[in-house]
């Protein structure tokens, strides 16, 4: 946005709501308490990220499994089986 032009600020909020345990009965209406969390943050880095994603995309090249990656086994058997 910033680089269309537009004036965005640094600041963001996070709505954090969590289920009020107090609320007693549920009689269809479920009650929250919320909180407003304020977060700085920093866009440099979105530009290139998202480049990079691009490129990945449109590319031939398959990214190495991660090791902590809960899906890649699952990518890693499919692809076998339909070879």
């Amino acid at each position: 946005m910033r680089r269309q032009g537009f004036e965005v600020s640094d600041r963001g909020w996070f709505v954090y709501a969590n289920g009020d345990p107090r609320a007693g009965a549920f009689e269809n209406k479920l009650q929250f308490t919320t909180a407003m969390v304020p977060y700085e943050g920093d866009d440099a880095w979105v530009l290139d990220a998202f480049r990079r994603a691009v490129a990945l995309v449109e590319g031939k090249d398959v990214p190495p499994a991660g090791a902590d990656c809960q899906y890649c086994p699952y990518v890693e058997r499919a692809h076998a089986a339909g070879s």
